[in-house]
C-alpha cells in the first residue's frame, strides 16, 4: 500500500472524544499511525484510500486531505512547492479554489491573502483548471501552523452534514431521551461496529443508536421494555429504508440472546428526567446489565455505553473486572454530565 502523509481537522466542541473516535477509526480500517496533533489538527501517515474510509465514518472530522507540500518557514514565494505535486492534485476538468486556515496568531492576512493568489495562478497555469470560489470540485487548502505551512488537497466531510439533517428531519416517533445521531455515531465507532457483523442496542428506545447501527450496515439487534418504544423505532427504522434489523420486548438484565452472539454493543441506559429510571435504580440495573454482558459478546468484543456521572459507570466496570478503553465525560448542561465508555471483553 502507498503510503501518504494526510490530516485530518477534527471539531472542536468535544476534542477528547473527536480524538478517541478518530483513533477508533484508524483501528478499524486496520491502519496503527503515529499521530502528531496540533490543536484540532492531526497529521498522520496512511493510505489515501483510507482517507474516504475516515470521512464516511467520523462524524468530528470536518475535512480531511493528503499533505502536497510543507515548509517549515512562511516563505514570501511558492518555489518550494513541487509543480509536479501540485499539478497532480488537480485535473483540468476540475474546478477548485484556494484557502487558508491559520492555527497560529492572528494578524497574517497579508501572507495569506499573498499564498492564496499565488497558488491559484500556478495550479490554473499548471492545470488549465479554472477557478470558481464557490462551488469548486476541488480545494487547495494552506495550514499555517507552529511548525511551518503545509499546502493540501482538501475533502470536506459530507457525513457531518447528513447527521445533523437527521436530527432536524421529522420522525415518526419521537422520545425526548432519544440520542441524537452524531453522538450515536461516535459511540458505534467507539465500539467498532462494522457492516454485517451483529450490533446490539439493549436499551433501543425510541431507536437513535439503532438508526446508526443500520446506517453502518451492522445486523442490528435492539431491545427494550417498552413495547410502544420498540414500535416507534420500528417505524423511524423503515422510514429510514433500513430492513436488517430485529427487535425484541425484553429485560437486558437477562438478555434472550445466545452466547457469544454480539460484535459489539452499543447502548444508552435509562436516566434522567425523560427517563423512567433514575438514581440508585439506574446504577443497580447497569451493574446488573454489564455483569451479563461477557455471555452475550464474542471475545474482544467491544461495548460502548453512555450514562450520567451520577451512575458511576466506570467504577461499576472496574468492580466487575472490566478494563476501560476510554473514558470521557461531556457536559450536556449543567445539571448532567454523561460518562462516554468504552469495554473491551
Amino acid at each position: 500500500m502507498l503510503v501518504t502523509k494526510c490530516f485530518a481537522i477534527l471539531s472542536g466542541e468535544e476534542p477528547a472524544l473527536a480524538r478517541a473516535e478518530f483513533e477508533s477509526i484508524l483501528h478499524l480500517a486496520n491502519f496503527e499511525a503515529e499521530l502528531t496533533w496540533n490543536q484540532n489538527l492531526v497529521v498522520f501517515n496512511t493510505g489515501k484510500h483510507n482517507l474516504a474510509f475516515l470521512l464516511f465514518r467520523a462524524a468530528m472530522i470536518k475535512e480531511a486531505g493528503y499533505i502536497i507540500a510543507e515548509s517549515s518557514a512562511l516563505n514570501e514565494d511558492i518555489e518550494w512547492i513541487p509543480e509536479k505535486k501540485l499539478a497532480s492534485s488537480i485535473q483540468p476538468t476540475e474546478t477548485f479554489c484556494v484557502r487558508t486556515q491559520s492555527l497560529v496568531s492572528k494578524g497574517m492576512n497579508e501572507y495569506r491573502q499573498q499564498i492564496t493568489n499565488l497558488l491559484g495562478t500556478k495550479i490554473k497555469h499548471l492545470t488549465k483548471a479554472k477557478i470558481d470560489a464557490k462551488r469548486p470540485n476541488a480545494k487547495i487548502l494552506v495550514l499555517l501552523t507552529s511548525n511551518g505551512v503545509k499546502v493540501c488537497r482538501s475533502y470536506k466531510s459530507d457525513s457531518r452534514k447528513k447527521l445533523m439533517n437527521k436530527n432536524s428531519a421529522k420522525k415518526p416517533f419521537f422520545h425526548p431521551s432519544m440520542m441524537n445521531a452524531q453522538l450515536a455515531r461516535v459511540m458505534c465507532n467507539l465500539a467498532g461496529v462494522m457492516s454485517g457483523k451483529i450490533a446490539y442496542d439493549p436499551f433501543s428506545g425510541s431507536g437513535g443508536i439503532l438508526l446508526e447501527l443500520a446506517a453502518l450496515g451492522a445486523k442490528t439487534i435492539g431491545m427494550d421494555l417498552n413495547w410502544r418504544q420498540l414500535m416507534g423505532s420500528k417505524l423511524n427504522l423503515i422510514h429510514q429504508k433500513h430492513t436488517l434489523f430485529s427487535l425484541i420486548q425484553g429485560d437486558a438484565r437477562v438478555p434472550p440472546i445466545a452466547q457469544h452472539f454480539c460484535d459489539s454493543i452499543v447502548t444508552d441506559p435509562p436516566y434522567g428526567r425523560a427517563s423512567s429510571t433514575r438514581g440508585s435504580e439506574a446504577t443497580n440495573l447497569v451493574t446488573e446489565f454489564l455483569a451479563a454482558i461477557p455471555k452475550i459478546l464474542k471475545p474482544n468484543g467491544m461495548l460502548c455505553i453512555a450514562g450520567s456521572n451520577k451512575m458511576r459507570i466506570p467504577e461499576i466496570a472496574n468492580d466487575l473486572g472490566f478494563k476501560c478503553a476510554y473514558h470521557i465525560p461531556i457536559r450536556v448542561h449543567s445539571g448532567l454530565i454523561r460518562d462516554i465508555v468504552t469495554i473491551r471483553v
